[in-house]
């Protein structure tokens, strides 16, 4: 993603502008490379495909076990803005995301070995490519050297919508949206 441009434009409140330089990087067709191990899993996989439907799956049983660890909510930060232990919790639950469905694709050509070796259980998975429609659905994962806390984000998003500055809000969420997209870089 061109992130620099994207959060300039954002800053300057040009949340279409913005919107139209991040699905500019969001190719027309994405690749789902599919575990088999022949498991009672692997035919819904197959039932999926023949539905034309997409295989969604949750971060817990996602093979990466920092899948969604990107962002770092700081307790301690909130609390010393005045939030009650409450309504830290409840940011807390909104970071969880176990309740919804994720899947992920690649831009890489289907010809990767890596790809195939790492996502389809050595080869014995198999391979699909989806047309992308929707470009809005699609969110470009960044790789960053380190966790991104988000305290801040949350404490100058409720600023500016107690203020009524309707655009700063707008930045901060959409900022805020975008780090649920960070996986480490190493």
């Amino acid at each position: 993603m061109k992130i620099e441009e994207y959060l300039q434009l954002l800053s300057e409140g040009k949340v279409y502008e913005a919107r139209k330089v991040r699905f500019s990087t969001i190719p027309s067709k994405l690749i789902k490379f599919i575990w088999l191990d022949e498991s009672e899993k692997d035919e819904k996989k197959f039932l999926s495909l023949q539905r034309e439907e997409i295989w969604f799956a949750q971060k817990d049983l996602l093979n990466d076990p920092y899948e969604y660890k990107g962002i770092l909510l700081d307790r301690k930060k909130l609390s010393e803005a005045g939030y009650s232990p409450d309504v830290i919790e409840k940011y807390q639950t909104l970071f969880d995301f176990s309740d919804y469905g994720i899947t992920c694709l690649s831009s890489n050509n289907m010809d990767y070995l890596p790809m195939w070796a790492y996502y389809t259980n050595n080869h014995k998975g198999f391979c699909v490519e989806y047309e992308v429609i929707k470009k809005d659905c699609i969110h470009e994962v960044l790789y960053e050297p380190k966790r991104i806390k988000v305290a801040s984000l949350i404490l100058q998003s409720g600023d500016a919508i107690i203020s009524g500055q309707v655009e700063k809000a707008n930045f901060y969420s959409n900022l805020f949206l975008q780090n649920l997209f960070i996986k480490a870089k190493s």
